[in-house]
């Protein structure tokens, strides 16, 4: 499947991203606050291209859209991928294309926005099951797989960013935190925001269908 093959080509690129990390945290603190202020107010957290690769993977979260002023071409750029499909959109159409009942009934969508995402849910982790289960859909296993390494590269890509930032200026404020506060509402250190981001997943489906698989 063409998907896969692009796929694991991204993969390739985010292990290359986690082990740049490994390189930046053996740097000193007091080397690291050498040219810290060089830096000025840049922030990952203000970075339009990270924001995109959530937003196409799935994880939408638009307050990041509002932070942004409406004339710029960086509020288009990601307003367009907010509105746009993500690769869990292209997943499940693949999943429905061979068959899978994955899309609610019309009672369903008359359902609250809570209950309509649950039952949305369970319909994916049901289907997901049968697809590792049956042995029959070798291929649509393979870019799931290619999907959930996508997933775990970027939880792991978060979690060793927190270490190296407390590594580096311990708790202290970081260089984005006028933009935490757009956000979050709050005022917190580096370390607390990115704390925060621990337990994002992109496809929540593919991680609760392994509990489904491996159930007594």
């Amino acid at each position: 499947m063409e998907a896969t093959r692009l796929l694991n080509r991204v993969l390739e690129i985010e292990a290359l991203l986690i082990q740049q990390t490994r390189i930046i945290e053996r740097m000193l603190p007091t080397d690291f606050m050498k040219f810290r202020d060089f830096l000025g107010g840049a922030s990952g957290l203000q970075s339009v291209q990270f924001r995109e690769i959530e937003f196409l993977s799935g994880l939408k979260d638009e307050r990041f859209v509002l932070a942004l002023d409406r004339q710029s071409d960086d509020y288009e750029r990601l307003k367009g991928r907010f509105d746009g499909p993500s690769l869990w959109d292209g997943f499940r159409s693949v999943l429905a294309r061979d068959g899978f009942d994955i899309e609610l009934s019309p009672e369903e969508k008359k359902l609250s926005e809570g209950e309509r995402i649950n039952r949305k849910l369970d319909r994916e982790v049901r289907a997901l099951t049968e697809v590792y289960s049956s042995g029959l859909h070798f291929a649509l296993v393979q870019l799931a797989e290619s999907l959930i390494t996508h997933d775990e590269n970027f939880a792991l890509w978060r979690y060793l960013h927190m270490e190296m930032v407390e590594r580096l200026i311990g708790q202290k404020p970081g260089t984005g935190q006028v933009e935490v506060k757009e956000v979050t509402g709050r005022l917190l250190t580096g370390v607390e925001y990115l704390k925060g981001t621990q337990a994002k997943r992109f496809f929540p489906a593919l991680w609760m269908a392994r509990t489904s698989m491996t159930s007594a």
